[in-house]
């Protein structure tokens, strides 16, 4: 009996093992395995263990196992989309995501009479810098032959979208209308934008290995 039981902790941690190398060999990069708030990722299930207690020669037994491990990931691409997708709806659509931050956890889980998970509430927090888009040929175009005045007046200044205007030599005091002749140096600065919540996926996928 004793040594029955060391081969089925032996079993178990050889499986969960291999198991574990499959995921993480075979998840696509895009995806995002969703830990749960201890920190725990996967969870083992024995579905059957078998023992042949007849030995060989050299005192050998057979010992059988079936297990599956699960696991619950989330396409990053897909939540990044929702959440710029938000950004955009607030700070407007013209804002590009330049760098992110997202995490994910595992809140709750339903499961099937069968034991088979259904669906998954996951947290989301998201946390990235966006820049707006200005194109320099835009900005050339609409600001040839405008006075300073107008062009104060006729770039806008929110979201830390700000325009420092210089005409040279000092005393023009208008814009020229040949765009050859115009400067424009953009430079705009990063807006931030931080969002949480929670999604509920019903994707999920299990590896098991007899």
């Amino acid at each position: 009996a004793s040594d029955i039981s060391k081969a089925k902790l032996s079993a178990r941690e050889k499986i969960r093992t291999y198991i574990e190398g499959a995921f993480v060999a075979g998840v696509p990069a895009d995806i995002i395995i969703v830990q749960d708030s201890g920190g725990a990722s996967t969870s083992l299930k024995i579905i059957k263990e078998t023992v042949n207690e007849e030995t060989d020669a050299n005192g050998n037994f057979q010992y059988f196992i079936d297990a599956e491990i699960e696991r619950i990931g989330l396409s990053k691409a897909n939540v990044t989309a929702i959440a710029v997708a938000k950004a955009q709806a607030e700070l407007g659509a013209d804002f590009e995501l330049k760098d992110s931050y997202l995490d994910l956890k595992l809140v709750s889980r339903t499961r099937d009479a069968k034991g088979t998970v259904e669906s998954a509430t996951v947290s989301v927090d998201f946390k990235g810098g966006f820049i707006k888009q200005v194109k320099e040929d835009e900005v050339k175009k609409l600001s040839a032959g405008k006075t300073r005045e107008e062009l104060t007046d006729f770039i806008p200044t929110d979201h830390n979208y700000k325009a420092h205007i210089t005409l040279w030599p000092f005393w023009v005091s208008r814009v020229p209308s040949n765009q050859k002749k115009i400067t424009a140096i953009i430079n705009i600065e990063k807006v931030d934008f931080k969002t949480s919540g929670a999604s509920v996926t019903n994707s999920s996928s299990t590896i098991s290995t007899e």
